[in-house]
């Protein structure tokens, strides 16, 4: 990171070279511009980037020359913390949306280093979980699994990571997928031109691909074209960052940075926001908690427009989604552009209880929608589900089948019922609403059948995506977690563990004589006996512990807030529960 800096060779030169970078850093001189990271298809904020800002001095005037600087002194990790300080004192400008701050895989590595990043993420009183860590160093790594047991002790924190300059240097492929970032970061180097350039566009959709089967979101830095954004668009890029979509500002004037806006704090709350931020943990296949989205208008399309732009622009948001209710939201945001309404509600089947459960919900009665929970038959609601089409009812107030939701006023309202039906297995119904009788068209209630078609596809395949990441984490054989689950997250578990105050307890099980029960009874005899083992471990622990199969007749079992004195007592109650197991009989010699 030296940029065009020369170190300074001579003792003097050195010694006011020391000095500028002290005075930087104690006269808290070194601040932070932030610029916004973009939804592309509605132009939303999903976060900004705090990038370091300084006066000129004799000896550097970039963050480059800065870091060079620090470089030949050996003091990168002060400068660099000093960096982080400044990004995080601009938190409570941006409001509810996340801050990126970049800081140097080296200065992480060091336990003084990530000690310096929780007190000042403390000191600035903020929740780690509206921090998105950006790596940013692009030497080589020089202890990988290091850098993993860093990433699980940040995560256990809540805060998320993001590997910057992908596409560049030695932010490698084997870096990215070991860390499993939230977000990839592609350097601009594969961005310019991206709109004329077959090769960087391939790399683009292998990177898509890349972050979707590792659950990272992509966001394109540098964008600085109209055409590029557009060509990013088309490609399934969902969020970006560079002057086209907006540039650095400052809350603050500082000296030799007149170019760069200075904005007041309102300026931020002024500018629509998305929210990605999600919950790292806990199972994937759930119903969130029913949501109220606030309303976000679409940005005006430029080039093509119409039907089949809002359309495309759809099918691109959705496919780069991967989890079933986060998909949700996208489906509401991007029906608003193809049926602009007055309200919306989503409502997934629940065939288990038979009744629908409200998820999402826009407009006035949001809160009453959320609260009532119905039959699948019941209403118009579950007559257009049953049937499986949308339907555009005129007045719902004159249908025989109408029910009123609870808490809401009787009026005369236009309702477009959508079923999301996907090779034929119906996952739920999305309901819109317009104030005035005969509201919507033919022609929208076409534009909601063809929208239907693309959400409750994209969402089917959200949800056989999660089971088979699901399935990838656990044994088939006992469904017990297997050995990946316990690399991926068993480690972040440790972790919090070693951290945290409360005891943790490992108990290693191998089965003795297992081989004899194979050589006896073969190989489904052997298989029986693992389904009964599995079967008698969790019952001999808690639900909160996590019970996995190593490999072979090999288990582990992590037990929270469990001491040495309980960890043994646990492990004698095991020995039993698996010393009383019966081996099935061997199958009688032919006579």
């Amino acid at each position: 990171m030296g940029g065009r800096f020369v170190p300074a060779t001579s003792p003097r030169s050195k010694t006011a070279l020391r000095r500028e970078l002290t005075q930087l850093i104690e006269g808290g001189r070194i601040v932070a511009a932030v610029q916004p990271i973009v939804r592309l298809y509605d132009g939303t904020s999903i976060g900004y980037e705090a990038l370091a800002r300084f006066p000129p001095t004799e000896h550097f005037t970039t963050p480059d020359e800065l870091f060079g600087a620090a470089a030949s002194l050996d003091v990168k990790s002060a400068v660099d913390i000093a960096c982080v300080r400044a990004a995080l004192r601009e938190a409570p400008n941006i409001g509810d949306t996340d801050l990126f701050v970049n800081v140097l895989i080296r200065t992480l590595l060091d336990a003084g280093g990530m000690r310096a990043l929780h007190a000042a993420v403390s000191d600035a009183r903020l929740d780690p979980a509206s921090i998105v860590l950006e790596f940013s160093e692009r030497d080589p790594v020089p202890d990988l699994e290091h850098l993993q047991r860093i990433a699980a002790d940040l995560r256990s924190h809540g805060y998320r990571i993001a590997v910057d300059d992908a596409g560049a240097g030695h932010a490698s492929m084997r870096v990215i997928a070991e860390l499993r970032p939230e977000f990839i970061k592609v350097d601009r180097s594969l961005i310019h031109a991206v709109d004329t350039d077959r090769a960087r566009r391939a790399l683009v959709v292998s990177l898509l691909s890349f972050g979707g089967h590792i659950g990272a979101r992509l966001i394109a830095e540098g964008i600085e074209t109209q055409s590029e954004e557009d060509a990013l668009q088309s490609l399934g890029v969902q969020f970006g960052q560079g002057w086209h979509l907006g540039r650095p500002v400052l809350a603050q004037p500082v000296e030799g940075h007149d170019d760069v806006e200075v904005v007041i704090p309102g300026w931020f709350a002024q500018r629509p926001v998305s929210r990605v931020r999600s919950a790292l943990e806990g199972p994937l296949l759930h119903l969130a908690q029913p949501a109220v989205l606030p309303s976000v208008q679409p940005r005006p399309s430029r080039g093509r427009s119409g039907l089949p732009r809002a359309l495309s622009d759809a099918a691109l948001a959705l496919q780069t989604e991967h989890d079933p209710m986060r998909i949700l939201g996208v489906i509401a945001e991007q029906l608003a552009r193809v049926v602009p309404v007055t309200e919306m509600a989503i409502f997934v089947a629940d065939y288990e209880t038979y009744r629908f459960n409200p998820v999402l919900a826009t407009g006035p009665d949001a809160d009453e929608i959320l609260a009532d929970a119905f039959s699948l038959d019941a209403g118009i609601t579950g007559w257009a589900f049953a049937k499986g089409i949308p339907e555009n009812v005129d007045d719902t107030a004159d249908h025989p089948l109408a029910r009123q939701v609870p808490g809401t006023a009787v009026v005369h309202e236009s309702l477009l019922l959508i079923p999301l039906v996907a090779a034929e297995r119906k996952l739920g119904i999305i309901n819109c609403w317009r104030v005035g009788i005969g509201q919507f068209s033919p022609r929208e209630l076409e534009a909601g059948s063809l929208f239907a078609h693309i959400a409750a596809a994209a969402w089917r395949n959200a949800q056989l995506y999660t089971e088979l990441l699901s399935a990838a984490m656990t044994d088939p054989l006992t469904g017990l977690f297997n050995s990946r689950w316990l690399r991926d997250t068993a480690q972040r578990e440790l972790v919090r563990g070693a951290r945290n105050p409360q005891p943790f307890s490992l108990l290693l099980i191998d089965l003795d004589h297992f081989k004899t029960v194979n050589d006896n009874g073969g190989h489904a005899a052997g298989d029986l006996v693992l389904q009964r083992i599995a079967t008698r471990l969790r019952g001999s622990v808690r639900g909160a512990d996590a019970v996995v199969r190593l490999g072979g007749e090999e288990f582990v079992v992590m037990l929270h807030g469990c001491d040495a004195d309980g960890g043994a007592m646990v492990a004698e109650a095991v020995r039993v529960a698996i010393a009383s197991s019966r081996c099935p009989k061997a199958p009688a010699s032919a006579g």
